[in-house]
Formats: C-alpha cells, structure tokens, sequence
C-alpha cells in the first residue's frame, strides 16, 4: 500500500503484514507528500499576523501579518487582524500602535487644551486672551 500524502507510515510492512497509514491531524500538522513517516507540524501565525488560508491534511496554513496604522492582532493564530481604536475629539493618540498592540488615547485637559479632530497625535492649548478682552 501506499500511505497518500495527508497520512504517514505508522507501522512498515512486514513479511506477513503490509504496513500502516495513520492520517495526520487537522489544525495540528500535514504531509503533502506520500510514504513519509511523520506529518509535519504546522506553522504558527505569530502575534502582529493572521491565518490567511487554513490548513488542510496536505498543506501547511498560510499567515499574512497585519497593517501597520490599520489594524493589529496580539494573539497567536488568529483568523483576522483587530482594526485600531480610533481616538475621538477631545482625546489624541499618546502612543502609536504596533503589529501586536493597540493606540493608547489620553484626553485632552479640560481648560488648558482641545482637540477637535478624530485621530490626531496632540491636543491644542487654549487661545489666552489679553488683559481687556474675552472669549466671545
């Protein structure tokens, strides 16, 4: 017998047996070849990358890694990167993402600073008025 790719050589052939063909373990390894005598493990999407297309019994999965200042993902195989949090008005971005970590947004300091835009990297300092004059 021939063990097909997918499977591998668990017991060879023997003068009174033909041999044994176990198959490999979705998600856990694969063998494109055949007659072999292991499957091979599968790779591991890093932290900061996806599974792009899954494994079968004969291929390895694909990873693709995320976007840099579009989305991250801090785990392991994974199906999708995690789109970045946008900081709102009134808040800027006080640290940028990674391929593996979220922005952090810090809120602006109410009377001293403001910030009327979506996803912007400082808040602006209050205009000061001159002795004689208000804010109208």
């Amino acid at each position: 017998d021939t063990c097909a790719a997918g499977s591998y050589i668990s017991a060879n052939a023997t003068l009174t047996s033909n041999r044994n063909c176990t198959s490999c373990t979705l998600d856990v390894d694969y063998q494109p070849n055949e007659n072999q005598f292991s499957c091979l493990v599968l790779d591991t999407c890093s932290a900061g990358s996806y599974i792009s297309s899954n494994a079968t019994l004969t291929t390895n999965r694909n990873c693709t890694a995320c976007t840099l200042g579009v989305d991250y993902q801090p785990n392991t195989n994974e199906f999708a990167c995690i789109p970045l949090a946008s900081c709102t008005a009134g808040s800027f971005i006080s640290s940028n993402a990674t391929l593996t970590s979220d922005r952090n947004c810090t809120a602006c300091t109410l009377g001293t600073d403001y910030q009327p835009d979506a996803d912007e990297f400082a808040c602006l300092a209050l205009d000061t008025c001159v002795a004689g004059s208000y804010i109208s």
